[in-house]
């Protein structure tokens, strides 16, 4: 068999004269060719692994970047519960709400947690307060307040304050102050308990059931062992609104020289002189402004505020403006009774709704929003304010020893024509609501960040929307004070 594989041996020559010719030579090459087979399988290895290493760095780092994404959404979703108000007591701030404005990081919105173991409705964020912790200067900041945009309307407001130009023969801004021990007589219109010891300042937001309090305070301080005191921020002076202005009539038909300029008709008193004294007087007693406490100083006083759905502010600002009770010589009731008062409420709404948007809402004090009265009236100062929804305001007149029964104005009796008396919500189309609360954007913010509902909530848009929980509905249920 041996011999037989031998003589086969040529035959493969004859097939393939270069094919080896032994066993030996084949190994030879074999390992001749190795070193480079080697070297390729080596590189070819070292890419495959880079390569791998470069995937799954990519990988590894979106998953970071997810986890990373996922955390700050979680702390998002934490920061947006922060803002709740709730009805118990709580020790959330608005310091806890990060801003989403680069280098607004460490911003402070302010302190809004209630004093413990005190009971007062004024007690905000306890269970017996029925308010909101509100501070406007931090709500206006220009930077990383969450109604920056609207930060601007503070400096326009004090230069026409300064040149006597703002609100011109419109009522003055007040800060009725009163001082309470248990021994204040008490027992007059129902109150059935002593007052506790306290120090309150009422700021009047106009159209919002202020007259009834502001008249209610000087009766209180009128009593027994109470002190009191109407600080008037500002007195707006008289004249003709320059928004409104009519063509001046010729005095002097000789030209014997040009008409008096003087629209002081008093050399001897200075109406800005005295606006400026106010301020003053009124800025030392705003700094001694504090959140409800169980003891007081003599200078510290809690400020409360009444605000009020801005729809239904608006209504009830047309009536008095156009020349109700206390509006009858504000220099524009003719004017605007002129230009909008219709045939039906729904065009006289209409109108006015246009009106305001085309000439601003600077045309007569009762139609300015309310968080730059608001910020006007405690002269642009960085404290709080208890914010009570207007449905609260029988409550506020127990409080200080009034008939939680009557009201000052009965504005509907009070208004000049059918069509202002009779308006109401529903006489609002889609078009002019829509205007309305796009002109009143500062309020339907302001109301969202305390957590109060309105009518404007489905109509005005804005990218910090989501930030609030608007459970509390008493704006839209306060319909007992609409005709004030």
């Amino acid at each position: 068999m041996i011999r037989t594989a031998a003589k086969k041996r040529p035959k493969s020559k004859e097939i393939g004269e270069d094919l080896p010719t032994s066993m030996a030579t084949i190994s030879s090459r074999r390992r001749q060719m190795r070193p480079t087979n080697l070297k390729s399988i080596t590189c070819f290895v070292v890419v495959a692994i880079s390569v791998m290493f470069m995937c799954l760095s990519f990988i590894f780092s979106t998953e970071e970047a997810i986890i990373e994404n996922l955390i700050a959404d979680s702390k998002e979703e934490k920061e947006i519960k922060a803002v709740q108000i709730p009805d118990d007591t709580s020790t959330i701030q608005y310091n806890q709400i990060t801003p989403t404005l680069s280098g607004c990081e460490s911003f402070v919105y302010g302190d809004i947690t209630p004093q413990p173991n005190v009971t007062s409705i004024f007690n905000c964020g306890s269970n017996d307060g029925k308010c909101k912790w509100f501070y406007p200067a931090k709500f206006l900041d220009g930077d990383c307040g969450l109604g920056r945009e609207f930060n601007h309307n503070l400096q326009h407001m004090d230069d026409l304050r300064q040149k006597g130009e703002l609100w011109k023969r419109g009522p003055p801004i007040v800060l009725p102050w009163v001082s309470l021990t248990p021994e204040v007589n008490y027992k007059l219109n129902g109150r059935t308990e002593p007052f506790p010891t306290q120090n309150l300042t009422f700021v009047h937001i106009h159209k919002t059931g202020g007259t009834s309090l502001v008249t209610s305070f000087s009766s209180l301080a009128s009593r027994k062992y109470a002190k009191g005191k109407r600080f008037t921020t500002y007195m707006p002076p008289a004249g003709r609104s320059p928004l409104l202005r009519k063509p001046p009539r010729v005095t002097n038909p000789t030209n014997e020289g040009p008409p008096s300029t003087n629209t002081n008709p008093n050399p001897r008193f200075d109406p800005q002189s005295r606006n400026k004294q106010n301020w003053e007087d009124s800025s030392k007693h705003l700094n001694g402004i504090v959140k409800y406490q169980k003891t007081w100083g003599s200078t510290d006083s809690t400020l409360f505020a009444v605000i009020r759905d801005p729809a239904e502010r608006f209504i009830s600002a047309i009536g008095q403006a156009t020349g109700a009770t206390g509006s009858t010589n504000n220099g524009v009731a003719k004017v605007l009774v002129d230009e909008c008062v219709k045939e039906t409420s729904k065009e006289t709404l209409s109108c006015f709704v246009n009106l305001v948007k085309t000439n601003s809402t600077w045309i007569e004090v009762h139609f300015t929003p309310m968080v730059l009265e608001l910020s006007f009236a405690t002269e642009f100062k960085d404290i709080p304010v208890a914010i009570f929804p207007f449905i609260e305001v029988p409550s506020l007149m127990y409080e200080i020893g009034a008939n939680p029964n009557i009201k000052k104005k009965e504005g509907r009796k009070t208004r000049k024509f059918p069509v202002l008396a009779d308006m109401t919500l529903e006489d609002y189309d889609d078009d002019s609501m829509r205007i309305l609360c796009e002109v009143y954007r500062a309020d339907v913010l302001f109301l969202w960040q305390i957590g109060y509902s309105t009518n404007c909530d489905s109509v005005v848009d804005f990218k910090e929307k989501d930030t609030f929980v608007l459970e509390d509905k008493t704006l839209q249920r306060g319909h007992r004070h609409l005709t004030e």
